[in-house]
């Protein structure tokens, strides 16, 4: 799998700076920017299962894997 995850919205949200591992969750603005797309169309995604999250206190984390997964499932629809 090509790695299409390494823009500054995941860089930016690394828990550890400097760290060089890639991280395993993102914010909801993390999301939007890596997908392109606004905050209702994330919370869209969410509510429907398509992407995976939880909750870390007040905020929501959604998994990265998840994103993967779905534009991976995305690009295999429209070829």
């Amino acid at each position: 799998m090509a790695n299409w995850i390494g823009n500054d919205a995941v860089r930016k949200s690394r828990a550890v700076k400097g760290a060089e591992t890639e991280p395993i969750t993102v914010s909801i603005s993390d999301a939007q920017n890596l997908l392109s797309v606004g905050r209702s169309t994330v919370f869209k995604l969410l509510k429907s299962g398509e992407l995976s999250s939880f909750r870390c206190g007040r905020r929501r984390l959604i998994v990265l894997n998840s994103i993967r997964e779905y534009v991976e499932s995305r690009a295999r629809c429209c070829d």
